[in-house]
């Protein structure tokens, strides 16, 4: 799904994707009814090792719309993926929270070790009041980002009648990976059809915000 809520002290969704820049933006919101959380922790586990953090896209900003201050306000503890582990990253708030607070961030991703394209993270709090502990956990959002990021690439042709010409296009590494040299596309035809000598063209392509 695009979001989730927990007993309206923890509400998460997406709030955009873009696969030309491969990111997606979340928001999240803490504490909507204003209790009183001390010691206030937010954590936050990403699946899939193709997704990261860009620390400086993290802005908080409390009731008023003004935005915390990093190093007074909370601290931000960001593990980045590493090989096959997934990425996380944790923020501590250094004072008692009275109010609703509104965080959002931005991730980057990359197609995963796996193959696959779907991204999911994880959001959970906690916190103490009264000498007691409350936390409330698995806020999940999962995105799949439009476009063929999971095959790294798409393969289409274009009929025509009159000439009985058939035009083939072949995207390749639409995931923008790095590629090897040399790198090859190959292409089999089968018994039905023949190449036209001198048809082929290489081009590169971009990949807007909408994954076309």
């Amino acid at each position: 799904g695009s979001g989730g809520y927990g007993q309206q002290g923890l509400m998460k969704r997406r709030v955009g994707t873009d696969v030309g820049k491969k990111e997606i933006k979340y928001e999240v919101v803490i504490n909507r009814n204003g209790y009183v959380m001390e010691n206030l922790v937010l954590k936050d586990q990403f699946t899939g090792d193709g997704l990261s953090l860009l620390e400086d896209t993290v802005v908080i900003k409390d009731s008023n719309d003004v935005a915390l201050e990093k190093g007074i306000d909370y601290l931000l503890s960001y593990t980045a993926p590493s090989g096959t582990t997934p990425g996380s990253f944790e923020i501590k708030f250094l004072k008692t929270v009275d109010e609703r607070l509104t965080l959002t961030y931005t991730t980057h991703f990359e197609r995963n070790s796996d193959g696959t394209a779907s991204y999911k993270n994880t959001a959970g709090i906690s916190w103490k009041y009264g000498g007691k502990d409350y936390n409330i956990g698995g806020i999940t959002v999962d995105t799949t980002p439009l476009g063929f990021t999971k095959e790294n690439g798409v393969k289409n042709g274009s009929y025509n009648a009159v000439e009985k010409k058939i035009t083939w296009s072949i995207h390749t590494n639409y995931a923008r990976l790095p590629i090897g040299n040399p790198y090859i596309i190959s292409d089999v035809l089968d018994a039905s059809q023949e190449y036209v000598t001198d048809s082929l063209t290489v081009f590169t392509y971009e990949v807007n915000g909408a994954g076309g």
